[in-house]
């Protein structure tokens, strides 16, 4: 006796037929695709445009454009090989699309690059090496973009580009210098900018110093120093020491501002400093701390984001409700909180004219009506009651007149859409005996799967022939040739050899296929009536248990419905049956163990188990209800599986 345990043959890079699809048609939504299936979306947003690219490691990623207003697609001029998006940012004006990321396939840091392209001619204008993830910052006017980077020297530098020339306008060619106080025993020396952000002529970041030195002998000092400063267009660098602290190193702790924006309503560089601190402001012309800030909410910030007029900013946070809390430019209070799932935010939201854009927790991004405050919805097609629809890879029929998809209507109360269950290509694979795929002859199936197929198996066939192949590329490896599937157990003279109608098999395995991993299994079904039909099939590794004993006993469980009426006559409703199997195996005494566990692990999923492959009522898919093992002899013991099998209704569709 064996079994196959099966393999899910319902991914679409496992699986394949030309089976025909059903002829319905499919339902989609109209004008607008969330991406609802990618998480961890990079974002960025012009006037009318959205931008979106999967943050998940990949140097063949695809560059998504949309229309706000309508979801249409947006054709780009331009197209990405070998180019892995970290971060984005498109100018307000639309014209332009600044990326970062790495290049030629490696993450090292001498592959990490910004770009600049037109979005109109598809060129690329500018690049540069570039830290990928410390973002991209464009002025309200689009007149110049800014992102850190390296300096003629190497260091590690706010930029400034102009826009239109390219060229670079300004950077700071010696950081150290700003910090350095040189006393005795200098040790050494390091910094890092937290923040940066563009405004028209003007850079302002915001840095995080420390110098070691030794005063005569240990302990090891440091003075460390949160800086805020201003670069130029024109190259002029200013700054102001916001905090100094001097002492042992491993007690000195200086933060600087993260997330900073430019508020052009009061010229102020507006910062974030923790959770207890919380915002801080600069004037941005002399850059003096000013008082008047935001209240921060009662949860770290994940970012502060602009509108694209710079009249109101939203802040996100991480754990209290609401998540994202819309601030006045003007008076920096708060003006409400914006419609959106919970959780799952980080800085991924971005400003357009008319909406604000937001990585959603669940998948894709939303949407949010500037005007409205209303969070934008799938819009969907109306139907009306009794149509038929292919979503995904189910049919399914409208239940009432709506609006809903498919598969969220079929869960609604009251449901307002019915799962008539897999596509026709599927329904060979869908679990289910009973449920028939049907193509015109031959019907040809391929399966290409990492894991080990060596034993395949097909109930409710409708056909003359089967054939299985096994190819590695297009060198066969393996061919059963045709295998007739004509029973003529019943031809036992001349007379039935003439006059006797030979059954036909609708069960059928096969068990001794070689054991090549990673080869396509390729299986021709033909039929005389020129349709096959095919209720499962089965796929896996076989496991021998042992060998099938006489006594072993096998029927069916009928579902009919038979009832005599007030006059004795019998009313049928013809139902579907499920085959039933009573295993009597011989079985190796040191083997059981193994045959416990392998079966306990199978206790809830259904299993192809064979007992004599020329005998198909020994041959049932579903699951056992008993299993007995009896340690009998030194060398073989006996075992009793009892198997209940998946019902086939197929005769009654």
């Amino acid at each position: 006796m064996k079994i196959i345990r099966p393999i899910d043959l319902t991914q679409a890079d496992v699986f394949s037929s030309n089976a025909p699809a059903d002829g319905y048609a499919q339902w989609q939504t109209i004008g607008r695709n969330f991406l609802t299936s990618i998480s961890d979306l990079v974002i960025a947003c012009n006037q009318t445009t959205l931008f979106a690219v999967n943050e998940s490691p990949s140097f063949s990623k695809t560059l998504y454009a949309f229309d706000l207003d309508t979801g249409s697609d947006v054709a780009l001029a331009f197209t990405l090989s070998n180019f892995d998006i970290k971060s984005m940012a498109a100018s307000p004006d639309g014209q332009y699309l600044a990326l970062a990321g790495y290049k030629n396939g490696s993450y090292s840091p001498s592959n990490a690059e910004l770009r600049v392209y037109n979005l109109s001619t598809g060129t690329m204008l500018f690049s540069r090496q570039a830290r990928v993830f410390d973002g991209i910052s464009w002025s309200y006017d689009s007149a110049a973009v800014g992102f850190i980077g390296h300096n003629s020297a190497g260091s590690i530098s706010p930029v400034i580009v102009a826009a239109g020339s390219w060229g670079v306008q300004s950077d700071i060619s010696d950081v150290p210098s700003m910090f350095r106080e040189n006393p005795d025993g200098y040790f050494g020396h390091g910094y890092g900018f937290d923040g940066f952000v563009v405004d028209g002529h003007e850079t302002y970041y915001s840095l995080s110093t420390s110098e070691l030195y030794q005063s005569g002998g240990p302990p090891t000092m440091a003075i460390r120093k949160s800086i805020i400063g201003k670069l130029s267009t024109s190259g002029s660098n200013s700054y102001v020491v916001r905090l100094r602290v001097e002492g042992p190193s491993s007690s000195t702790i200086v933060s600087s501002p993260v997330h900073l924006v430019f508020n052009p309503v009061k010229s102020h560089v507006l910062g974030y400093l923790g959770q207890t601190a919380g915002f801080v402001a600069f004037d941005g012309a002399t850059l003096a701390a000013d008082s008047d800030v935001p209240a921060a909410p009662d949860a770290p910030v994940l970012s502060i984001t602009p509108s694209l007029d710079g009249q109101e900013f939203v802040v996100t946070n991480s754990s209290v409700q609401p998540y994202l809390r819309k601030f006045s430019s003007t008076s920096y209070t708060q003006t409400g909180s914006l419609d959106a799932e919970v959780g799952g935010f980080t800085d991924n939201i971005r400003y357009s004219a008319d909406y604000i854009v937001f990585g959603a927790p669940e998948g894709g991004y939303g949407l949010i009506d500037i005007a409205t405050g209303d969070r934008v919805t799938q819009v969907n097609p109306s139907v009306t009651e009794g149509d038929i629809f292919t979503y995904g890879q189910h049919n399914y029929r409208a239940l009432l007149d709506n609006n809903d998809r498919p598969d969220l209507g079929v869960k609604s109360s009251p449901p307002t859409w019915a799962d008539l269950g897999f596509i026709n290509p599927l329904r060979m694979v869908d679990g289910k005996v009973g449920s028939l795929t049907q193509s015109p002859s031959p019907l040809v199936i391929e399966i290409t799967s990492p894991d080990l197929i060596d034993g395949v198996a097909m109930f409710g066939l409708e056909a003359s022939t089967v054939q299985a192949e096994l190819l590695d590329g297009e060198t066969v490896l393996f061919d059963t040739g045709e295998e007739s599937l004509l029973d003529s157990s019943m031809i036992n003279g001349w007379y039935s050899h003439f006059f006797t109608r030979r059954g036909v098999r609708k069960d059928f395995v096969l068990t001794s296929l070689p054991p090549y991993r990673g080869a396509t299994l390729r299986i021709t079904i033909t039929s005389t009536d020129e349709v096959v039909r095919i209720g499962e099939l089965v796929a896996g590794q076989v496991r021998k248990l042992g060998d099938l004993l006489f006594g072993s006993s096998f029927g069916i469980e009928d579902w009919s419905r038979k009832e005599r009426n007030i006059f004795g006559e019998f009313e049928v409703i013809e139902r579907g049956f499920s085959k039933r199997g009573d295993y009597q195996v011989s079985i190796r005494t040191n083997q059981i163990s193994w045959i416990q566990q392998l079966l306990a692990g199978l206790r809830a999923t259904p299993v192809v188990y064979i007992g004599d492959e020329s005998q198909q009522l020994s041959i049932i898919y579903g699951f056992y209800v008993v299993l007995d093992l009896v340690v009998e002899m030194p060398v073989y013991s006996q075992c009793r599986i009892e198997v209940e099998g998946l019902t086939d209704d197929s005769a009654t569709n």
